[in-house]
């Protein structure tokens, strides 16, 4: 059957979807570039003098290889050594490509504190891939807090994908403060978030919901004992 267009048209709202309100609950490209400018490709004429000093010994290969395997944070601060550094950075395939092609990822990462905890080889892997972790649909979005891709469905509708704050992390998981300060975590950025455009000014810390509940499995032996932990707590309170 042919399906003309005023068909279409008349049933457009049953064939498509409208991410109402989505918008104020991810980082935007446009916010992400005031808040964390880059100084990529800003010093690429001038003449380089300085050196990386006892690292100058190392073939590039060998540099490249390290370079890889260091955390974002890291990384970006070594911009700052001096032009040679900024140089070698940049001959790095996996970082350059990260650059020219997902700048905003690093931008992100960065922005929310979690550049610490993601090296350039595993932010480059990530955004290779093309499948949600879970659905192994379409990830068209980046999860920070374990850098994974993951697909607008299971982002907006698996709780996993929504993390806690550390008060909520040792409720529901019986973790002490000294547990939950091991674990990585995200640092909100100010903005306005939610359905109800709700104004945030203050940062607040977050922590991944898979990853405490497989510490606090690990704390206490099982998930049972955990779960006894918890609703012990919970009684006394």
């Amino acid at each position: 059957m042919e399906i003309n267009e005023q068909f279409i048209m008349a049933n457009l709202h049953h064939l498509t979807h409208q991410r109402t309100g989505f918008k104020g609950a991810m980082l935007e490209p446009g916010d992400l570039e005031s808040h964390c400018p880059l100084d990529n490709g800003r010093h690429d004429k001038q003449e380089i003098f300085s050196s990386l000093g006892n690292l100058e010994t190392l073939p590039l290969e060998l540099l490249h290889m390290i370079l890889l395997d260091l955390d974002l944070q890291t990384l970006t601060s070594l911009r700052r050594v001096n032009r040679r550094t900024r140089y070698t950075l940049d001959t790095l395939r996996q970082y350059n490509e990260i650059i020219s092609y997902a700048p905003h990822s690093l931008r992100a990462a960065l922005s929310i504190n979690v550049g610490s905890s993601i090296s350039c080889r595993q932010l480059h892997k990530e955004l290779c891939f093309q499948e949600c972790i879970i659905c192994s649909r379409f990830g068209a979005f980046l999860y920070l807090l374990t850098c994974s891709r993951v697909c607008y469905v299971c982002l907006v509708e698996d709780p996993r994908f929504l993390p806690l704050t550390p008060k909520h992390v040792g409720m529901e998981f019986g973790l002490t403060s000294s547990e939950i300060a091991k674990l990585p975590f995200a640092s909100t950025i100010p903005g306005i978030y939610s359905h109800s455009a709700k104004v945030r000014r203050a940062r607040t810390s977050l922590v991944d919901r898979t990853t405490s509940y497989k510490v606090g499995v690990r704390l206490h032996r099982s998930v049972e004992k955990m779960e006894e932990y918890v609703d012990v707590v919970l009684f006394l309170l």
